[in-house]
């Protein structure tokens, strides 16, 4: 469930003309099967340009986080290196940090009004 908070592991083949991306819980291998498979030819739609990638993400009118802990690129996947999940950063957790201003605003509002 990629709303509980916990870390996701993707991964974004692109071989020949077919792109898939295919999701799992951090520390699980991956699926066999995308979530999501699709017939692209790039190069048909770039000829003889450099491409580039990024991430994006959306949530419409909510509130979300979004933390990339680490990735990895090849262009062989023979020579695509795994990452080291034991050296992968802690995610941050900005709940807290609302609570805590919000805790902060309740004692200035309660001081104020005394």
């Amino acid at each position: 469930n990629p709303l509980n908070g916990e870390p996701l592991q993707v991964w974004v083949d692109y071989e020949g003309t077919v792109l898939n991306v295919t999701v799992a819980p951090l520390r699980i291998k991956k699926p066999n099967h995308p979530l999501l498979s699709r017939s692209i030819n790039l190069t048909e739609i770039f000829p003889d340009q450099k491409l580039f990638f990024g991430f994006s993400a959306a949530t419409g009118s909510l509130v979300s986080y979004q933390y990339i802990l680490g990735w990895s690129f090849s262009r062989s996947r023979v020579l695509l290196q795994r990452l080291d999940l034991s050296k992968l950063p802690h995610i941050p957790h900005p709940r807290a940090k609302k609570e805590k201003t919000s805790l902060l605003l309740i004692t200035l509002l309660v001081l104020l009004a005394v």
